[in-house]
C-alpha cells in the first residue's frame, strides 16, 4: 500500500499495489532488456564497424561525415555520377573541398572500393 501527500493538492492519495511502469520515449520502443530500439547514428554505426559506402550512400548520410559541408557533400554526389562511380580512395581528390588532408581524415570512416 502506498500512501502519496501532495500539498498543493486538497486530499491524499491512496493506492494499493505497485506503481505504474514509466512511459517509454516518445516514438521509441523498449527492448525486454530496457533498452531503446530506433535508428542508429552515424557514429554508433562507425562503433561497430559498419562504414559509409561513397558510391552507394545518399547525400545526407555523406554530410554526416566529418570535415564533409553540404557543398562537399553535393560536389562528391556530383562527381560520383559524372564518374560512374569512386575506383579507389585518390579518385576523391578530384572532387572540389578535398585535398589530402580532408581525404585521411575522411578515409576510416569510408569502405573501402570494390576495385581495389
Amino acid at each position: 500500500m502506498i500512501l502519496v501527500g501532495n500539498m498543493g493538492a486538497s486530499g491524499w492519495i491512496l493506492s494499493s499495489g505497485s506503481l505504474p511502469a514509466a512511459p517509454s520515449a516518445v516514438g521509441k520502443e523498449e527492448t525486454p532488456t530496457g533498452g531503446l530500439v530506433g535508428p542508429l547514428t552515424f557514429r554508433q554505426k562507425f562503433l561497430i564497424g559498419r562504414r559509409l559506402d561513397l558510391n552507394q550512400a545518399e547525400y545526407t548520410e555523406i554530410t554526416d561525415l566529418p570535415g564533409i559541408s553540404d557543398a562537399v557533400a553535393k560536389a562528391i554526389v556530383k562527381e560520383r555520377e559524372r564518374r560512374g562511380g569512386f575506383r579507389r580512395p585518390e579518385d576523391l581528390l578530384a572532387v572540389p573541398g578535398i585535398k589530402e588532408k580532408r581525404l585521411k581524415k575522411i578515409l576510416p570512416f569510408i569502405e573501402l572500393f570494390p576495385n581495389n
